[in-house]
């Protein structure tokens, strides 16, 4: 699991460098600066998790490899800007995070000593229970469902032909509305209580119901509008954002409760 959760984090951090929260780079420069943060975390996590040389240089190629082809594919060749990759972005996650889950059950680490007493001593009795690995395992998690998380729904909205920025703005703050329901659900689903995670879905979709009315009615009074119906554009950027959105934060806790 460490191996895992050393990519995680490499891949996470270097997005977060790169776009911030939006998950969306502004500029040639911020990818590279992710880039180059990638590389660093890359490094640093090879040394302080392994002791073999081979190793190391395993999970520094796979973790740096899958954050620079993630951020290029995330990016316009020329601003950096716009979604003109999601599929090759998709596949390259999938490749990443697949990898490594495969490597991380062949590759054993042993746990830092300053995070096992760190655990021991910790003043949060929720974590005293936690292997190492784990708790590394939970914190990478938790910084993928945010920024990262918000590119991959990006990317499936983009290879589903949605006109997501347009929806964007009729639903506003749904970037930061997403990352704390994938924080809430992943954290009610691993301490094991499901029906907590379903009623945050379900007060979500009660909650933006007036607003996708809204623009029902708005629409009615601008039906001579060319193009497909504003409804249908903004129900479909909430149903299948929401879906993916909720998919990254059930799986992982799914898989973590899962007993080996």
């Amino acid at each position: 699991m460490t191996f895992l959760a050393a990519v995680l984090l490499t891949l996470s951090i270097g997005d977060y460098v790169a776009g911030g929260l939006a998950s969306e780079p502004s500029s040639r420069a911020r990818v590279w600066a992710g880039i180059v943060s990638a590389g660093v975390v890359s490094g640093l996590g090879s040394m302080i998790f392994f002791d073999d040389h081979a190793e190391r240089l395993v999970l520094t190629l796979v973790a740096t490899v899958g954050t620079v082809v993630w951020l290029i594919a995330k990016g316009n060749r020329t601003s950096g800007t716009a979604w003109t990759r999601p599929r090759l972005a998709l596949g390259t996650l999938a490749v990443t995070v697949g990898g490594a889950a495969v490597l991380a059950a062949t590759f054993y680490s042993a746990s830092p000593a300053f995070i096992d007493q760190w655990l021991r001593f910790a003043p949060f009795p929720a974590v005293w229970t936690l292997r190492p690995e784990s708790f590394l395992l939970l914190l990478s998690l938790g910084l993928f469902l945010g920024s990262p998380a918000n590119g991959v729904v990006k990317a499936v909205l983009t290879s589903a032909g949605t006109r997501w920025r347009e929806s964007e703005q009729t639903l506003r703050g749904g970037r930061l509305i997403g990352i704390l329901e994938r924080w809430l659900i992943f954290a009610l689903a691993i301490a094991g209580d499901p029906t907590a995670a379903a009623l945050v879905v379900s007060a979500k979709s009660l909650l933006r119901f007036p607003e996708i009315s809204r623009s029902a009615r708005a629409e009615e009074d601008a039906r001579a509008a060319a193009g497909p119906r504003q409804i249908d554009i903004v129900t479909e950027y909430f149903l299948l954002g929401s879906l993916t959105s909720w998919a990254l934060a059930i799986a992982p806790a799914l898989l973590m409760r899962t007993p080996p």
